[in-house]
């Protein structure tokens, strides 16, 4: 399968992920942000104008797609992914759960009800069995990283659940090494990719939505290659 984008050790694959990440590895790290608060045969959801797919594209939040990551990561390479806090993250045979990372919201979305706002989101990782893991965070760091989503800071690229690329950098950094491959297979607007390429990683995003494909390649700078 051709990718729809490369340049410079980063390609985007348009697709499902589930079509496209046999196809790829071994991972040193696979960092991604699923949209789990989509459940299967939902209808589509709007969120300040923007689409955010349901339907039959819910697979996306459901456990089969962790099901691929044993075959997707190297031995002692890491999983990493946000989730829905008000469950369990889940561990496919293989991975297991090491640690949590957490990003607390200065200025969270305003909430309507009475109730606690969403403040804070949470980052599952996890590590394959199989060789001892490694650590290029320089040291002992803090699991928490603090700071306003681009779209709070009105930086966002359209997407309406990006990431900031501090947040992904300090995972990037950590769970990667120099010039190690980092796989994100919900990429979004290429928050990920931007981060591992600013920190001399390799990276490959696969995304099912065009116009994100789009967004990410001109925010890498790269050439869009022909179709086929």
């Amino acid at each position: 399968m051709r990718p729809y984008y490369h340049a410079e050790g980063i390609s985007i694959y348009h697709g499902r992920c589930r079509d496209v990440l046999p196809l790829l590895g071994p991972a040193d790290l696979v960092l991604t942000d699923p949209p789990y608060g989509i459940e299967p045969g939902a209808a589509f959801v709007r969120r300040g104008g923007a689409e955010v797919g349901g339907g039959d594209e819910a697979w996306n939040n459901r456990v089969e797609w962790l099901d691929l990551m044993p075959a997707t990561i190297r031995p002692g390479g890491y999983l990493a992914y946000f989730y829905n806090f008000r469950e369990e993250p889940y561990f496919p045979a293989g991975i297991a759960g090491w640690s949590r990372f957490f990003w607390t919201k200065p200025a969270p979305p305003p909430c309507p009800r009475k109730a606690f706002m969403s403040a804070a989101e949470v980052c599952a990782i996890g590590v394959r069995w199989g060789a001892p893991r490694g650590w290029w965070g320089g040291g002992a760091t803090p699991n928490v990283w603090s700071g306003l989503s681009p779209n709070r800071l009105s930086k966002g690229l359209g997407h309406p659940a990006e990431k900031p690329t501090g947040l992904l950098s300090v995972l990037v950094g950590s769970l990667a090494p120099e010039r190690g491959l980092v796989i994100d297979p919900f990429m979004g607007s290429g928050s990920t990719l931007r981060a591992a390429k600013d920190l001399g990683r390799r990276a490959i995003g696969i995304e099912i939505d065009e116009r994100y494909c789009e967004i990410a390649a001109r925010r890498l700078g790269q050439e869009v290659l022909p179709f086929g």
